[in-house]
């Protein structure tokens, strides 16, 4: 990065801040940038920002379309943590997250407005009226999944 970026503020952080996720991604890690996904050796990847210290899998979206976590999703998932982008294989990922819900939470969806995260680690939620479906797991757990660690700086 040269020095004119930097003084121009187009810097990993203040992509970050302008909500420039994908485009901070693709500076840190030399993906292509895509619009919304990145592509890393022919492999798309699709950025996404988890909530404090879990991570909210959506495995369908609110109109009961395949979510960012399925088989139809990119291939790759950077997830954005305080010190730079873990990279997991998103099919990976989904197996991972449903064997947890199997082995250790609920698989029935109970639709609820409101989630604290800290309690609703491997279990099915849905938000009332929509036809989503997500569970939680906490981002230690990434650690279990082949992973890429891409610092920000």
């Amino acid at each position: 990065m040269s020095i004119t970026e930097q003084a121009y503020g187009k810097t990993p952080r203040s992509l970050i801040f302008d909500g420039k996720l994908v485009q901070a991604f693709c500076m840190v890690s030399s993906a292509k940038d895509g619009g919304d996904v990145a592509w890393i050796d022919g492999r798309s990847v699709q950025v996404v920002n988890p909530d404090r210290d879990y991570v909210r899998v959506e495995f369908t979206n609110d109109k009961g379309k395949d979510g960012w976590c399925s088989r139809s999703g990119a291939d790759k998932t950077a997830l954005l943590f305080p010190k730079g982008f873990v990279v997991v294989d998103t099919v990976d990922l989904m197996r991972y997250c449903q064997m947890k819900v199997l082995k250790e939470g609920h698989s029935r969806v109970v639709r609820t407005s409101k989630i604290a995260y800290e309690t609703a680690v491997h279990c099915m939620w849905g938000t009332p009226g929509k036809s989503n479906a997500f569970t939680v797991i906490h981002k230690r757990q990434l650690g279990d999944i082949a992973y890429e660690f891409y610092k920000v700086v």
